[in-house]
């Protein structure tokens, strides 16, 4: 059986700055799209298939992997790296598989960031509440890349959702004075923001001042119309809901407190 490693154990070590080699055998693509990086961290892609021929073909080397040092392997869940360290293993390099893969990366560095971020604002903020949420703006990590940045800026002070939803899924409503940690599409805390006012109104009857303060396009009544006609119908329809122009829609204002302009990367420097 080889060695594991969990994320935790892994963002320490980057953290520590230790010399890793991390050897990603996703497709490239996906490897492209995301990969775990750091100043002290060397990153290698070899799709698993490549690796995979290794065992039809003993002579086979990858000149990229180093005999000489140990790897870390990963993959999307783990059970491709698996695989693929085994198969390493065999031929005497030294590998260790990275537990639950960039899934489980993913999910612990935002955890962290998370966290690292409401201990900086308690500390300049020693009397904000111990509750918080949370979450991103939109349906995929462009939309949620764009919005956070609009927030980070100061430009996007509104937001909209779904009432419906809120109903279907038995979920409380935002509340004045409730505390948000913004994350971006990657899951990193960017800022704090908090609720100044929420109200449920039509969708035909929000505001030329709201579509504005949301920030979004032009800022204009029109353009807020149309990209939340098309979400909104997206939304209804997974519930087989239909849109209408009078859906209730929560209209809800926030206060920028607190931002974090460093980059997922320079955190991990």
């Amino acid at each position: 059986m080889v060695k594991t490693i969990t994320a935790e154990e892994l963002f320490r070590k980057v953290k520590a700055e230790e010399a890793l080699v991390l050897v990603d055998v996703r497709a490239e693509d996906k490897y492209n799209h995301f990969h775990i990086e750091a100043n002290t961290v060397e990153d290698i892609n070899v799709p698993k298939t490549e690796i995979f021929t290794f065992e039809d073909e003993v002579e086979k080397v990858i000149p990229q992997l180093p005999k000489n040092k140990g790897m870390i392997i990963t993959c999307t869940t783990g059970n491709s790296a698996t695989k693929c360290a085994n198969i390493l293993a065999d031929r005497d390099y030294d590998v260790t598989v990275l537990e639950g893969g960039i899934t489980a990366w993913k999910e612990y560095v935002s955890n962290e960031s998370i966290e690292r971020m409401w201990e900086e604002f308690k500390r300049i903020h020693p009397n904000a509440p111990e509750q918080y949420e949370a979450w991103s703006f939109g349906n995929s990590k462009q939309m949620a890349d764009e919005l956070a940045e609009l927030v980070v800026e100061g430009t996007k002070t509104a937001t909209s959702s779904n009432y419906t939803l809120y109903e279907i899924e038995d979920e409380p409503l935002p509340m004045v004075g409730l505390h948000n940690i913004i994350l971006d599409g990657e899951g990193m805390a960017v800022a704090v923001v908090k609720t100044t006012s929420v109200k449920v109104v039509p969708f035909n009857k929000v505001t030329e001042e709201h579509a504005y303060l949301e920030g979004e396009g032009d800022r204009s009544l029109h353009y807020w119309q149309e990209v939340h006609k098309e979400f909104f119908e997206n939304e209804l329809k997974e519930v087989n809901q239909d849109f209408h122009r009078e859906i209730p829609v929560v209209c809800e204002t926030f206060e920028l407190l607190y931002k974090n302009e460093t980059s997922h990367r320079e955190l991990l420097s």
